[in-house]
C-alpha cells in the first residue's frame, strides 16, 4: 500500500520520464483537457496534444504512447530507435492519424517502430520509410486514391531488414492503389500474416470479370527490380486487381525472394507474377513460389456432400505469369496427400 508521504514506484518512473526498459517516455492525448504541447509530455496527467509536439521534443531511444482519438497531422519521425505506440488501431478507441497535406508518417531515421496504430489516407501514402530495420505492427490503414497516380500504404525504400507484420490494409478499390511496396535496394525484408485487401477491382467488384483486364489497376504487394531477398509468408491478399507483382529490370543480378503459403482470393489478373523466366539459366531470378492457396469459385462446391470440396487448386510451382481466361481453369480433380485421409 502507497502512503500519503509515499510514492509508487510506477509513478515516480512515470515522471521521470523513464520505462521499465529504459527508453525515455513521452504520452499524447489530445482529448485530455489539460493536454498541449508546451506540456512536458513525460506523464499521462500532462500529456502532449499531437503526435508532432513529442516528435518536436523527442531523441532517440524515446517511446510515444497516443491514446485514443483523430490526429488530423502529417508526421516525420527524424531520430533513430524511436517507438509510436498507440492504444489500439481498431474501433472506437483508435489512435488514428489522418493524413493532412501530405504522406501520413515518414520515417527517415533508422529502427524506428509503430505498433497499435491506425492510418487514413486519402490521395497520399501512409508510411513512407527510407533507412534499415524498421517494424511495423498491428497498423489499420484505410486508404483511398482518386489522384491517378499511384499511392502505397506502406512504401519501404532502401529499407534493409524491415519488418510489416499483423496489418490489415484497405484500399477501399481504389485506382492504382498498392497495399505495400517493397522499393528500391530493399534488402531482406519479412512481410507476414498481413490482410490486405480493394488495391483496385478484385472478382468480387462488380463489372471486374474473371480473368480479364480491368480499368481500375492496383496491387497488394510490389516489389521493386532492385530489391534483393524478400520473404514474404502469410499473408491474405484478397478482392484486388493483382496480387503480388515482381517487377524486372534488364540485366539485374540474383533477387531471391520467396513466396510461400500465402493466400489469395477474387483477384481479378494475376495473383503472383514474376517476368522471370525460372527455366533461363542466362537469367536466373532466384524467386521462389510455392505452396500458396489460390482460392476461387467453385473452390468449396461440395455437390456430392461427402464433406470435402470436389475441387483442388492445382498449384504446381505456382508460377503464375500470364492471367489465365478463367478462375476455374485452376480447378481439377483432388488429389489425396501423403498421410492425410
Amino acid at each position: 500500500m502507497v502512503y500519503m508521504a509515499q510514492s509508487s514506484v510506477r509513478f515516480e518512473i512515470s515522471e521521470l520520464a523513464v520505462s521499465k526498459s529504459g527508453w525515455t517516455t513521452l504520452f499524447v492525448d489530445q482529448a485530455y483537457a489539460a493536454a498541449h504541447d508546451d506540456n512536458d509530455g513525460y506523464s499521462w496527467a500532462k500529456p502532449k496534444k499531437t503526435i508532432a509536439g513529442a516528435l518536436a521534443d523527442a531523441e532517440p531511444w524515446c517511446k510515444i504512447y497516443v491514446k485514443s482519438g483523430e490526429y488530423a497531422e502529417s508526421i516525420t519521425i527524424p531520430h533513430e530507435h524511436v517507438q509510436l505506440i498507440g492504444i489500439t488501431e481498431d474501433g472506437a478507441s483508435a489512435a488514428k492519424i489522418v493524413a493532412t497535406g501530405g504522406t501520413a508518417l515518414i520515417i527517415t531515421a533508422g529502427f524506428c517502430a509503430v505498433e497499435n496504430i491506425a492510418i487514413e489516407a486519402t490521395n497520399q501514402h501512409g508510411i513512407q520509410a527510407t533507412t534499415p530495420g524498421h517494424r511495423f505492427d498491428r497498423i489499420a490503414m484505410d486508404l483511398t486514391n482518386t489522384s491517378g497516380s499511384a499511392k502505397y500504404g506502406i512504401w519501404l525504400n532502401d529499407s534493409d531488414r524491415s519488418e510489416i507484420c499483423n496489418c490489415h490494409i484497405d484500399g477501399n478499390g481504389s485506382d492504382d492503389m498498392i497495399g505495400i511496396i517493397i522499393g528500391e535496394d530493399c534488402v531482406d525484408v519479412l512481410i507476414h500474416d498481413n490482410y490486405i485487401t480493394g488495391c483496385g477491382d478484385g472478382i468480387g467488384d462488380a463489372g471486374c470479370a474473371a480473368g480479364g483486364v480491368c480499368g481500375n489497376v492496383g496491387y497488394c504487394m510490389g516489389v521493386a527490380e532492385t530489391a534483393q531477398r524478400s520473404h514474404v509468408y502469410g499473408n491474405i491478399m484478397i478482392d484486388s486487381c493483382v496480387g503480388i507483382y515482381l517487377y524486372k529490370h534488364g540485366g539485374e543480378d540474383y533477387k531471391g525472394h520467396s513466396i510461400i503459403h500465402n493466400q489469395f482470393y477474387e483477384i481479378c489478373n494475376y495473383d503472383v507474377y514474376d517476368q522471370y523466366d525460372p527455366d533461363d539459366a542466362s537469367d536466373p531470378s532466384g524467386i521462389i513460389i510455392r505452396e500458396n492457396f489460390y482460392g476461387y469459385t467453385g473452390w468449396f462446391d461440395d455437390t456430392d456432400r461427402d464433406g470435402r470440396a470436389d475441387y483442388m487448386v492445382r498449384c504446381y510451382s505456382n508460377y503464375d505469369r500470364a492471367p489465365l481466361s478463367s478462375p476455374r481453369a485452376w480447378e481439377t480433380q483432388a488429389i489425396p496427400r501423403a498421410n492425410l485421409p
